[in-house]
């Protein structure tokens, strides 16, 4: 996704863990950040794909975490597989800070992020959506709103069920 954003003309800074992928994306045209909060410092979109919840939670509001740098109006996108009340609890934590939310999660896997065709269900408000839609266009083929905070995680769960009973 860092790639498809950087041949879009999109700036990326990227907050990894893993120095190993940092230095990949480095290479490629990313500037690197030693954490979620100096990643955020200057950014008008945040983009997260994280493992776990907890870890969601602790990249956007722990100590070194991106509410401590993003600017009011900033939008956090989520685009990991998680669960609803993690995504509407930190919704509200970026409300009260006047930062945006969205939960994004995707489907399509690895192929489809690097055409640039996954799906993204997004929950939470429409007009946020509306104007991170671009950026979002760079890395699906499919932006569907479905509903308020935490509908993403419920849309994306739901898909997870069916794929696995099919």
């Amino acid at each position: 996704m860092s790639r498809r954003l950087l041949a879009a003309g999109h700036p990326v800074t990227v907050s990894d863990p893993s120095r190993e992928l940092v230095d990949a994306l480095v290479a490629v045209g990313t500037r690197a950040a030693g954490s979620a909060a100096e990643a955020a410092q200057d950014a008008e979109v945040v983009i997260l794909s994280l493992p776990t919840p907890a870890i969601v939670e602790a990249v956007v509001t722990g100590e070194e975490g991106v509410l401590k740098t993003a600017r009011p109006g900033t939008t956090i996108v989520d685009m990991s597989t998680g669960d609803p009340g993690t995504a509407r609890r930190i919704e509200a934590v970026c409300h009260a800070a006047g930062v945006n939310f969205l939960d994004a999660p995707v489907t399509r896997g690895v192929a489809g992020a690097e055409k640039g065709t996954l799906l993204i269900m997004v929950g939470g408000d429409r007009e946020v959506l509306e104007a991170v839609r671009p950026v979002l266009a760079v890395l699906g083929s499919e932006i569907v709103h479905v509903g308020g905070p935490g509908s993403g995680q419920v849309v994306k769960l739901c898909n997870n069920m069916l794929s696995a009973i099919n």
